[in-house]
């Protein structure tokens, strides 16, 4: 998918090359091909060419969510698969990335509206690097009974060049 920053790169480009052939400036014409090449270039080599949905679960970690997109897997872990009123629950998210080029990552992990987020974060911005894992920890707060879902995690993969991302939501 583009982001704002290519699309507006890709208008400047036409604009410089309608503008280019207009003033008959050969110039303008050639930076506008120019762009035009690194954005076709960058949409088609970019890091996030190798973003696929498949669902993977890691044997290491039994009994738990795992999600994979292309190269870049991620692993939910809770403290407990009970909790009572008032009690608090610990999610550890284990993002990792299997391929070779590092990642730009968005990661997000929807919570109930009832809980309420007592210690970290379930949102992340982050490089991670070739052949790397993180673990994203945050501690939920449960005030009334229920029965509730936690997830589904979204990630979103950026370009190195922050032009185009690829997001899904497991």
């Amino acid at each position: 998918m583009w982001s704002r920053k290519s699309a507006m790169l890709g208008s400047m480009a036409v604009a410089m090359y309608l503008l280019g052939l207009t003033l008959r400036n050969s110039q303008l014409v050639t930076i506008a091909v120019v762009i035009f090449v690194f954005l076709t270039w960058a949409a088609l080599f970019g890091g996030h060419a190798d973003v696929a949905s498949s669902g993977r679960r890691a044997e290491e970690w039994t009994g738990e969510e795992g999600v994979a997109l292309g190269s870049v897997l991620a692993m939910r872990k809770l403290s407990g698969s009970r909790i009572f009123e008032d009690g608090e629950l610990t999610v550890t998210l284990r993002m990792q990335n299997n391929s070779g080029l590092a990642k730009i990552l968005e990661v997000r992990d929807r919570v109930p509206e009832v809980m309420r987020i007592k210690e970290g974060s379930n949102y992340i911005l982050m490089e991670l690097g070739p052949r790397r894992e993180t673990y994203i920890e945050y501690t939920l707060e449960c005030p009334l009974r229920g029965f509730y879902s936690i997830g589904p995690v979204a990630v979103r993969v950026q370009d190195p060049f922050g032009l185009f991302h690829k997001e899904k939501e497991m």
